[in-house]
């Protein structure tokens, strides 16, 4: 279904499927349906396998080169802003109560009083109905700005002295130093960074920051593919569901599945770690979100079970 080459040590540098790869669709009904799927896949002249892949932490050096790790920047509102959001959370205008402000301030509720169809320029025609509103509602989280503010002034009359562990009331040129540099920063924007890991050198699909279980399906023109984890409710459906059908695949209808294991290396090499001839499974959410108990599927599993190698 794929070849691969690899050096003495595992690690490999080509790596292909025989045909294109395309997504294998899992209806989230939530139900037991791996015996039907079974039946279904039985009279297909198709073939099947899986790929258990593990993945280490990223060395710590690796995580600054855009190779490895890609930054992603937002930019956060003040810490003012922020907790005045949260006092006014629950406490917003009622529509009513917006609709007595348009009434008592004569606000507009349209953008024009007039039309022009033979212009060339086309109206903004933004509803200015609803700026008006946002408006109101930031006028709202504003009103809390002062009684935010006399909040972090307070907090700089302290400073914490680690050798009495105790918080000792600073004298008033101190705190002047101290609240004239602190006033600037609660009212700065700020900007917050999010790290995702990326694998330059894993073929596609099997890039991902867990533990993940993949399962093959090759048909006559291409092979789908899902993969099963313990990332999310879906992810741990799907490898309940697949690991069952395979399982059953294996055990009652006598189908040869292959499985391999590899490893995203804490280098981001992809390794090649070991394979099976017959279908092996990772025990970890077969049952759960796939809703049925593990009593009647322990027997279906017996010889096929794997002890994950996460070393």
């Amino acid at each position: 279904m794929f070849t691969f080459s690899k050096n003495k040590n595992g690690i490999i540098s080509k790596f292909s499927f025989i045909k294109p790869l395309d997504y294998f669709h899992i209806l989230s009904s939530w139900e037991v349906v791996h015996e039907e799927l079974a039946e279904q896949f039985a009279k297909m002249p198709w073939n099947y396998l899986t790929a258990i892949v593990q993945t280490e932490t990223l060395a710590e050096g690796l995580w600054n080169d855009p190779k490895h790790a890609h930054s992603t920047y937002e930019v956060w509102c003040s810490e003012v802003e922020e907790e005045a959001r949260k006092r006014v959370q629950g406490k917003y205008f009622t529509p009513e109560e917006i609709e007595n402000i348009f009434k008592e301030k004569q606000l507009p509720k349209v953008r024009y009083n007039w039309e022009e169809e033979d212009s060339d320029e086309e109206l903004d025609e933004e509803n200015i109905e609803t700026q008006i509103k946002d408006a109101i509602f930031d006028a709202q989280i504003k009103m809390l700005y002062p009684e935010v503010v006399k909040e972090f002034k307070e907090e700089c009359l302290y400073e914490y002295e680690e050798e009495s562990g105790e918080s000792v009331k600073l004298a008033p040129r101190a705190f002047a130093q101290k609240w004239e540099k602190r006033q600037l920063e609660i009212f700065l924007p700020r900007a917050h960074e999010s790290v995702e890991r990326v694998f330059p050198h894993t073929p596609e699909p099997f890039g991902g920051s867990s533990f993940s279980q993949y399962y093959f399906i090759e048909k006559e023109d291409k092979i789908e593919w899902v993969s099963g984890s313990g990332r999310g409710s879906q992810t741990r459906y799907t490898h309940g569901l697949m690991g069952h059908l395979f399982a059953t695949l294996t055990k009652k209808h006598n189908k040869v599945i292959p499985t391999y294991c590899f490893k995203n290396t804490n280098k981001n090499d992809f390794k090649y770690i070991q394979e099976w001839e017959t279908f092996k499974v990772d025990r970890s959410d077969l049952t759960g979100n796939y809703p049925i108990r593990w009593e009647p599927s322990e027997s279906l599993f017996k010889g096929l079970l794997l002890d994950p190698i996460r070393s």
